[in-house]
């Protein structure tokens, strides 16, 4: 697996282009707000099967109005929060291990997801937190 390091400052990967298959890295390293192992800021990507881990802020981050991504099979592991969704709607989290993170899988004012079958635990505050807790789908 390739590694990438984000060197501090920026995300380690950014996918800034829709309909990218981002699979099999391993993220770290990365240490500002809101930056992330892996950050999403367009639509309709895959991000399969990578590892993000040790990154100070997010493993992986669908960021402001990134929709219709599918995140799988992934390993967020020692980061602030494993994977987080920022006003981001539609997109399908499955088959994640998210663990040992500040929170494990958190959901800020993002609609309509489909989170299923995910490892969520050993995380310091919690495993699923949703901003507001009604905009959260199963």
């Amino acid at each position: 697996m390739p590694v990438v390091n984000g060197g501090g400052s920026g995300s380690a990967i950014t996918l800034s282009v829709d309909g990218i298959i981002v699979e099999g890295f391993t993220t770290t390293g990365v240490t500002t707000y809101p930056e992330a192992g892996i950050k999403v800021i367009s639509n309709n990507n895959t991000i399969s099967g990578n590892n993000a881990s040790s990154n100070n802020h997010n493993g992986i981050f669908l960021y402001f109005f990134s929709n219709n991504n599918t995140v799988i099979g992934n390993n967020a592991l020692n980061n602030w929060n494993g994977i987080y969704m920022e006003y981001s709607s539609n997109n399908k989290v499955i088959g994640n291990n998210a663990s040992n993170n500040w929170r494990g899988i958190y959901l800020d004012y993002s609609t309509n997801n489909t989170i299923s079958g995910n490892n969520a635990s050993n995380n310091t505050t919690a495993s699923l937190w949703t901003i507001p807790a009604t905009t959260r789908s199963r």
